[in-house]
């Protein structure tokens, strides 16, 4: 089994260092070519705030990874303590941190498509205001459980976390940190696609319907992804409710759940740099510069004559 466990957790270190690479060298050219940014920087915004969070992510996962290979290797080492507690709050924090940037961008898409008129929801100082509650909140959420002590040291992993035996402390976190803006997500993607149906015949001008239909097919991508994510890490979930009514829990569980998290992360990762028409810009030696403000001034001209 120890070998087991070695194996699942260095799939987990190379993924980890695929996605930390990846994250540098995103974040590297959104840094180098900040005029690129200047075209949409609520877009490029909310996608910086999410890949800061997932190159600090990746670091704690590819820590978490060699720490427990090293402790499988000399099973008598303990890395039991209050900066273990620390760290693991750390990566619960980020990962709500990610979701909560995704509802974000799906509620800027959302203000985008259902009040096109209302330019101060779509003011750049309003989502770094909601970029910084944000953050707040994911790191505010998991406090109680640390301060508790419902993050705790499995002996036998070398980690710290929320242990699978663990059922209130895991659902809770779950509950606050994934499924509360998943779920949110949901329902503005429902209420926005509600809404382009019922009002759909009222957008009679070109640049409208192209606008639009882009920032569907955007928050589109954004649920498909993030129902992904939900999906695969549901192991979180479901092995402590497994445990509450078998009372048995498998040995490889732990690896297994980190793991799968992390390849999620990195694939995800991966199908947004492919198919992000904002990072695809970045790549671009001489990119497109759309008449944004041109196009948002006539949205809004016509939405009003329409009126």
């Amino acid at each position: 089994m120890q070998v087991v466990k070695i194996s699942i957790f260095s799939f987990g270190l190379v993924c980890a260092v695929i996605g930390e690479c990846t994250m540098i060298f995103i974040v590297s050219m959104m840094i180098c070519r900040r005029s690129i940014m200047k075209i949409e920087r609520i877009d490029y915004l909310l996608f910086l705030h999410l890949y800061a969070c997932l190159l600090v992510s990746y670091l704690l996962f590819m820590d978490k990874c060699v720490y427990s290979i090293i402790g499988h290797i000399y099973p008598h080492v303990s890395y039991d303590g209050w900066w273990c507690r620390i760290k693991a709050y750390l990566v619960y924090s980020n990962a709500g941190m990610y979701f909560y940037t995704v509802l974000l961008q799906a509620t800027y898409r959302f203000n985008r498509i259902v009040y096109p008129t209302k330019i101060k929801l779509q003011s750049f100082r309003l989502y770094v205001l909601l970029s910084i509650i944000q953050t707040l909140m994911a790191f505010g959420q998991v406090c109680p459980s640390l301060i508790t002590g419902d993050i705790d040291y499995l002996v036998n992993d070398y980690l710290c976390q929320f242990a699978p035996t663990n059922v209130s402390g895991s659902l809770f976190i779950c509950s606050v940190a994934f499924l509360f803006p998943f779920t949110v997500t949901i329902l503005l993607y429902i209420w926005t696609m509600h809404h382009v149906r019922k009002r759909g015949a009222l957008v009679i001008h070109s640049n409208q319907r192209v606008r639009v239909r882009r920032d569907m097919t955007i928050m589109t991508r954004l649920v498909v992804l993030l129902t992904f994510l939900t999906t695969v890490a549901a192991p979180h979930d479901l092995i402590p409710i497994f445990y509450a009514l078998t009372g048995c829990i498998p040995l490889w569980t732990v690896p297994f759940e980190w793991t799968l998290t992390i390849f999620a992360l990195v694939s995800v990762t991966t199908v947004q740099l492919a198919t992000s028409p904002y990072l695809k810009r970045l790549f671009r030696r001489s990119p497109r510069v759309e008449p944004v403000i041109w196009f948002r001034t006539l949205h809004a001209r016509n939405f009003l004559e329409i009126q």
